[in-house]
């Protein structure tokens, strides 16, 4: 189990490139041991959505052939590709950018104009600040008050 930080280490080095010159973004990678099996996670999405199978798998293979080619595991090994899923919180930047036109709920940490929690369209990301429509106007949130935000499913 020690030799985690290095598997996580070398795996980043292998799933880095995968990303180079294709419109498909890396939104989360996670690396743990489940009893002595390494666990590879990597969530995947395009800047508005819509991962399909076929690029799962074929990042998938990718992963494979770099962990093989390179000989970084000695250890069994699962790999899991997939899409972040509507219930995945928004938590980055990034995130919000790919729910841009959905319809998303946002718990605050503290009211903004006297309202702990707002429901709307998500309409861009300016600078700092969430633009959402909700209540037939748009409501501008500064990120830095935001606890939670989810897609409305």
């Amino acid at each position: 189990m020690s030799r985690l930080p290095q598997i996580i280490e070398q795996i980043e080095a292998i799933v880095k490139p995968m990303f180079e010159n294709t419109e498909i973004q890396l939104v989360e990678l996670n690396v743990k041991f489940r009893q002595r099996v390494v666990w590879i996670q990597l969530l995947i999405d395009k800047p508005f959505g819509g991962i399909t199978m076929d690029e799962c798998t074929r990042f998938n293979k990718m992963l494979v052939r770099g962990i093989e080619d390179q000989k970084v595991l000695t250890e069994d090994y699962e790999i899991e590709v997939s899409s972040p899923g509507l219930d995945r919180p928004l938590k980055t930047k990034s995130d919000f950018a790919r729910a841009t036109n959905k319809a998303i709920r946002v718990l605050l940490k503290e009211a903004f104009l006297d309202k702990w929690e707002y429901s709307g369209v998500m309409k861009k990301l300016q600078e700092d600040n969430l633009i959402i429509e909700c209540d037939n106007s748009e409501l501008s949130i500064p990120l830095e008050k935001i606890m939670k935000a989810t897609h409305i499913v």
